[in-house]
């Protein structure tokens, strides 16, 4: 090949031919620029291929999930090493939850999923057909009661048995005549609680001769009523002994349920005739003295001993002959 020089090429072709350093050159020319090209493309390639790598690792990896966040229930396990719990638990709207339903709690009769989380069931959760009703130990529906007449009913002593139901106890007694029992009152008259029990009482006084009722209770009545005294032969009430009448009164109307009987005394000196005459006169004159006190008549009567129960034996003195001039109260049952 004809070696071509400059100085034999005008200035139009000195430009477009290649001067010979510039031909040898030319080759590393284009192998730099191929290079510069061909580097940015590797670079991104490397980006990309450790970007998926990063990616492919967080698929599986538990730390690109921390507790609670979860997209699967396999986020959730109980084997998790962040999972606080130990047990299983769900992913519900990218949450672990303890349970998405009832199922999920165990025994589903018993609990219930609320909240995402497992509760005990109550009562207020199960509904009984009327009148069974829930027993909030087994949550299960049964009759409030069983046999009727029973009492009390569901704890309540106010209430019966009827038909599986309680209802209000009727009272036994609403007032004291309400009680067979001649001996018995009513307690508690017209509630729950009423019943016949012994007793007295205004309406229905059972007690006994010798007793008085106060506080629904028949009491034995503990008061002797005072003698009174006569003159020598007479039978006219004494101002002494009209004084002692009326502080007898008193013990007179504590024992109202009683009878009260007026003996007629004499001393020993007389026949024994005229002294049962003049002691039923000393007993007659004392009944209606006591009687104008306001004792009812019905509840008096008289006697005469004459001098047969003196109180002082073989009297010989005045003073023992006064003490067996006397009238002398007795309470009975019932008059001789």
């Amino acid at each position: 090949m004809d070696m071509i020089f400059a100085d034999d090429l005008d200035q139009e072709d000195r430009v477009n031919v290649p001067i010979a350093s510039e031909v040898r050159n030319l080759p590393r020319r284009r192998s730099l620029m191929s290079a510069k090209q061909t580097a940015p493309v590797t670079r991104s390639t490397s980006r990309v291929f450790l970007l998926l790598l990063v990616l492919l690792c967080c698929v599986g990896c538990d730390a690109c999930n921390p507790w609670p966040k979860c997209e699967t229930d396999e986020h959730c396990r109980a084997d998790k090493s962040d999972n606080p719990s130990k047990q299983k638990f769900y992913c519900v709207n990218n949450k672990c939850q303890q349970c998405r339903t009832a199922m999920d709690c165990g025994d589903p009769s018993r609990q219930k999923c609320e909240g995402y989380r497992c509760v005990q069931k109550t009562c207020a959760d199960v509904v009984c057909p009327s009148p069974k009703r829930c027993d909030p130990n087994t949550l299960s529906c049964g009759f409030i009661c069983n046999a009727d007449g029973e009492n009390p009913c569901d704890g309540d002593p106010c209430k019966v048995c009827k038909s599986h139901v309680c209802v209000a106890k009727p009272p036994v007694c609403t007032k004291d005549t309400d009680c067979t029992d001649p001996k018995k009152i009513c307690k508690n008259p017209g509630t729950c609680q009423a019943e016949c029990v012994p007793g007295c009482s205004a309406t229905k006084n059972n007690c006994g001769a010798d007793e008085k009722c106060e506080n629904g209770t028949c009491i034995k009545v503990s008061c002797t009523p005072s003698k009174i005294y006569f003159d020598l032969d007479k039978s006219y009430i004494r101002g002494d002994a009209k004084s002692a009448l009326r502080s007898n009164l008193d013990c007179f109307n504590k024992r109202k349920n009683m009878k009260i009987l007026i003996e007629g005394h004499c001393d020993e000196r007389g026949t024994r005739d005229y002294n049962i005459q003049l002691g039923k006169r000393r007993a007659r004159s004392t009944k209606k003295f006591v009687q104008q006190l306001g004792i009812d008549a019905g509840r008096l009567c008289t006697v005469s001993k004459g001098k047969e129960e003196p109180e002082v034996a073989n009297a010989s003195t005045e003073e023992d002959h006064q003490k067996n001039r006397r009238a002398v109260f007795k309470f009975v049952e019932s008059c001789p």
